[in-house]
């Protein structure tokens, strides 16, 4: 099944004992924050390496799969009220960004991606004509994510 950006829903919890495996009241326990995030607010990039080796009397260079990467930026409506994102995310926090593509749960057996991150300070973006006053939290992920990862109850 294909899916939209309307079934996208981001989440950010202080722990997850297994991040292969979160369970849902790991994700209830965390905050939800898909109401903040604007349609072009959850950019997930990275890289991907390869190692190369040119070899003496060989014209062709091998390549092999090398290192990879992912770096999280979430962009946030300003909320003039409970800005629930903007305490949120402290310089240095730590915790988890858990990505559900399909608007399913959290519910056993839904696919999600689990991201370790450390935060930044919340950066204002300039103002734009016809649109809402906006924010960005760059994450930096610490560790492997688990970008295949599966909701699974205990």
């Amino acid at each position: 099944m294909r899916t939209t950006h309307e079934k996208a829903r981001v989440f950010y919890l202080q722990a997850v004992e297994d991040i292969d495996a979160p369970t849902p009241a790991e994700i209830a326990a965390g905050t939800e924050l898909t109401d903040q995030v604007p349609v072009d607010g959850l950019n997930v990039n990275g890289s991907s390496n390869n190692a190369s080796q040119a070899m003496l009397g060989d014209s062709f260079v091998a390549e092999q799969v090398g290192t990879w990467s992912r770096g999280l930026t979430l962009t946030f409506t300003r909320e003039s009220d409970d800005d629930v994102a903007r305490d949120l995310f402290v310089y240095g926090e730590e915790g988890f960004l858990v990505i559900s593509r399909f608007k399913a749960g959290p519910v056993d057996g839904e696919r999600v991606e689990v991201y370790p991150v450390e935060a930044h300070e919340p950066l204002d973006l300039p103002s734009a004509e016809n649109e809402y006053s906006k924010y960005e939290v760059q994450l930096a992920v610490t560790r492997k994510p688990a970008i295949r990862a599966e909701v699974t109850a205990s």
